[in-house]
């Protein structure tokens, strides 16, 4: 029929051209193309498969930025723009999306012989962006579907959760955080399935429920004081004033291993270095945290804490070595914050509901007080059954049955485990699988998920040096999650079945489907002078203004009524 010219990029080769003869039946009219052409690039396309898979783990993978991947293929004799590597890479989701939803059998099938799947379902957004919904099956570790929705409410996630069904069944087991939109949309799609509630959402709720008030009040009267600010200023004023570094770290060490021992030692560290390393060591109070956040870690009270403490040894500097008097403007400010009523009284109250909340955290065994794992927790191995008798015996206790008469706060907090107490304690699920009945307690926590989306933002931030992801999920592809599924071994031979490899897999994909998915899921671009536009309240006004002055002007406009 005809010979083409083809330029045509791969890794192996780099930049070349092929010369493709197509040819066509004279008795049916049917034409045939090269096979060997369209296993190494797609249609009307320059850049081979290898490039987009290359890409993709490069973006996704291993959070390359967009010039290192074009420096490195500069390398392999290959010239490419960087709007071209951001494209391929969109370009590489939307295949690997492709190849997802034609496995669905498999993957389903390959749940059903562990024993089905356990549902962990949550969704991650950053200031406006939208939400993205992911599915995720604690057994395997798949990520099974996910979707952008605009917020977290019932009829949103319904359909998603309607076809997630629709695709693999009913699962397990269910275990999400306690939104109500996602509650709501799971008991009308998924009824009569054991539903767990995580415990460290149900804890932080809790928490916040006991101590946000007093916990705003404490940090706002502590704001008035200014303490922060002028302990800072004072320790880079001592450190610009001994330059000579008179403050060591030898220093420190010393003062260390000497209170370690409590035995005299021949080094007596000077009234200012002693000054310094207490301011030091009240501005380190985050250093006492777990890495919990609120209500977890109580930052505020940890500070004022220190504050208390730091209080004594550095008045008698002050008195002993007669320092500077402009450093008695701290002595004063900490002596004034600690004899404040309305902070005595609302630290008081924090520190009485903090040992009830660490009372609640040791029964149910999860984000300990002296735990090191921080949101990694995942609580102890201890039988669920036992954590409902300590939680239990809590709860029906003499202690709180006393805090509940007197202060509404507490009644809070028992109506909150009352309201979730069947989603907190259900029973082991049994299952069957190839390898006979087996008991599956699912997790405790929605930490799998929480992880995930953790690692998610974090690669996007080390891919484009930004702290702010809102733009970037709003850029983001909803399928973008399912990259997870490739650190999966047991994934990759799912999907890639008597395939060597993705590119061979992507070259089964008709292109013209990615090219229409692709054009699809570009978001509308908006200039500057149109965002400006958008903003404008009065806009409709202003046109109708220009027109009648253009109509003015003698133009082949026409003003409608």
């Amino acid at each position: 029929m005809k010979t083409v010219k083809r330029k045509v990029a791969t890794l192996d080769i780099g930049l070349f051209y092929a010369h493709e003869t197509t040819f066509y039946c004279k008795a049916c009219g049917k034409i045939f193309s090269s096979d060997d052409l369209k296993a190494i690039v797609p249609d009307h396309c320059i850049f081979g498969y290898d490039v987009i898979v290359y890409i993709g783990k490069k973006l996704f993978l291993e959070c390359t930025n967009e010039s290192n991947i074009q420096n490195d293929l500069k390398k392999r004799n290959i010239d490419i723009s960087l709007r071209e590597i951001s494209n391929l890479g969109r370009k590489f989701i939307i295949y690997l999306a492709l190849v997802h939803k034609q496995k669905r059998k498999e993957i389903k099938t390959f749940m059903m012989n562990n024993g089905g799947y356990i549902l962990h379902l949550d969704a991650t957004c950053e200031g406006d962006s939208p939400h993205i919904m992911t599915a995720l099956d604690e057994v395997t570790n798949i990520v099974m579907n996910t979707i952008k929705i605009t917020s977290e409410k019932a009829e949103t996630i319904i359909p998603f959760l309607k076809k997630l069904k629709a695709d693999y069944g009913k699962p397990i087991g269910i275990v999400s955080d306690m939104g109500k939109g996602i509650m709501n949309a799971v008991n009308t799609v998924f009824s009569k399935i054991p539903y767990f509630v995580c415990h460290f959402h149900f804890l932080r709720d809790i928490g916040k429920d006991l101590l946000e008030s007093d916990y705003a009040e404490l940090r706002k009267l502590l704001r008035k004081y200014n303490i922060k600010v002028k302990l800072r200023a004072w320790v880079k004023r001592i450190e610009q004033s001994n330059k000579e570094n008179t403050i060591s770290c030898d220093a420190s060490l010393l003062l260390l291993k000497q209170t370690k021992t409590q035995k005299s030692s021949e080094y007596a560290p000077d009234p200012l270095t002693l000054y310094y390393l207490l301011l030091f060591w009240i501005l380190n109070y985050k250093s006492e945290l777990r890495g919990f956040g609120f209500p977890f870690d109580l930052s505020y009270l940890v500070f004022f804490k220190r504050l208390k403490q730091a209080y004594v040894p550095l008045s008698k500097l002050w008195d002993e070595n007669e320092l500077k008097k402009s450093h008695k403007n701290i002595i004063n400010t900490i002596a004034a914050i600690l004899e404040d009523s309305d902070i005595r009284s609302v630290t008081d109250r924090i520190i009485e509901k903090e040992v009830v909340f660490n009372e609640l955290r040791e029964c149910m065994q999860i984000a300990l007080p002296e735990s090191k794992e921080g949101l990694n927790d995942t609580g102890t191995t201890q039988n669920i059954s036992s954590i409902k008798q300590k939680v239990s015996s809590f709860r029906n206790s003499e202690k709180i049955h006393n805090l509940i008469k007197d202060k509404g706060s507490y009644q809070k907090m028992i109506s909150q485990i009352d309201k979730y107490w069947n989603y907190l304690f259900t029973d082991p699920i049994v299952v069957s699988s190839n390898s006979g009945d087996m008991t599956v307690q699912p997790q405790r926590t929605n930490n799998i998920l929480e992880q995930f989306f953790r690692d998610l933002k974090r690669k996007y931030r080390k891919r484009t040096g930004t702290s702010n992801l809102s733009k970037s999920l709003k850029a983001m592809l909803a399928e973008t999650p399912l990259i997870k599924n490739l650190e999966n071994r047991e994934y990759i031979k799912l999907i890639t079945g008597d395939h060597k490899s993705l590119e061979e897999l992507f070259s089964d994909i008709d292109e013209n489907h990615v090219r229409d998915l692709l054009s699809c899921k570009n978001e509308l671009q908006m200039s500057k002078e149109m965002k400006e536009i958008a903003r404008k309240v009065n806009f409709p006004i202003q046109v109708i203004k220009y027109i009648k002055r253009t109509k003015k002007g003698k133009s082949n406009w026409i003003l409608r009524s």
